[in-house]
């Protein structure tokens, strides 16, 4: 059954009248087919007292709030498939797919997508991506692989490497051509929930981010970044604090805003979580990002910054 193409917002109290239950309540009070609403309601939009609900039938007490907040999403980016076993998954993620569910649903979810696609079950994000981050991204197949990739992470075995198209700031333009822009990034940084961003704090986690490359593209600048630690918006926020947020990302700084911003994953390696052998992957930078960047990319492109990777 196809979900709503309009938003679905509302709070009400359960009726103190009638036997209600969720779908049969969410169907009164907005007119939607009972077969939509039991939809909707599986989808996670709905919250009684606080808490997600997913079952339609589950009968309601007089005086519980039901609130529930559905926006339709487009249909999402497909994610392409590098690597398929029974015990690791490496994808690359479009830019737009959240890599995991949100609270507006699950269906559009890289990891969700990852399983209708593949047919797996039980998959596990050991890492994530940013919503407007494109890239290499690696999934779990079971809970021992997890495990096993989990402590890779931990280990340092795990390799990231990232493409950054900042919006150059006086200040960043500075710190790029200071020969300190070798040096790490490491201002430690705090999350911050009410915000949804990442602070540079004293009493912030530790965390360090290499530049590894930086080069003037086309009046482009593009940083080639390596990620040693995996906080929250860990490279959007070094960045911005030297005066470097990328671009589209206007919560970190930058100019304007767009749905995708100007980060991608170009190369993951990783141990094997069974056979503990060393994959490799390269991923282009896609469209979007070269049309967000104005920079063209060909196989000369490709070797130059695969060269600065070492």
């Amino acid at each position: 059954m196809p979900l709503p193409d309009r938003d679905i917002r509302l709070r009400i109290a359960v009726p103190r009248v009638g036997n209600w239950h969720l779908a049969g309540l969410l169907s009164e009070a907005t007119g939607l087919a009972p077969a939509v609403a039991a939809a909707l309601v599986r989808h996670g939009s709905c919250r009684l007292d606080g808490k997600v609900i997913r079952i339609p039938e589950l009968p309601l007490l007089p005086g519980a709030l039901l609130v529930v907040t559905y926006i339709p999403t487009p249909a999402a980016p497909r994610p392409v498939v590098r690597h398929l076993d029974d015990h690791l998954i490496v994808v690359e993620k479009p830019a737009g797919v959240p890599s995991q569910p949100t609270r507006e649903g699950a269906e559009n979810s890289l990891v969700e997508q990852v399983a209708r696609m593949t047919g797996s079950s039980d998959l596990h994000v050991v890492h994530r991506l940013d919503i407007g981050v494109s890239g290499l991204l690696a999934l779990a197949r079971g809970r021992k692989a997890a495990a096993d990739l989990t402590r890779a992470f931990a280990a340092g075995s795990v390799k990231k490497l990232y493409l950054a198209a900042p919006e150059v700031t006086d200040s960043g333009l500075a710190w790029l051509l200071a020969s300190r822009h070798k040096e790490p990034l490491v201002a430690p940084l705090r999350w911050v929930s009410r915000r949804r961003q990442a602070l540079v704090a004293n009493d912030g986690q530790p965390c360090r981010t290499d530049v590894l490359h930086a080069a003037l593209t086309q009046e482009q600048w593009l940083l080639l970044l390596r990620l040693h630690t995996g906080r929250t918006h860990q490279i959007r926020a070094h960045l911005a604090h030297v005066g470097l947020p990328l671009m589209g990302d206007s919560k970190y700084g930058a100019p304007t805003h767009s749905r995708r911003i100007g980060l991608h994953c170009i190369h993951l390696s990783l141990p094997h979580p069974s056979l503990g052998t060393i994959h490799r992957f390269w991923a282009d930078p896609p469209p979007d990002f070269l049309d967000l960047t104005g920079i063209d990319w060909n196989k000369e492109s490709a070797d130059f910054w695969r060269g600065k990777a070492g």
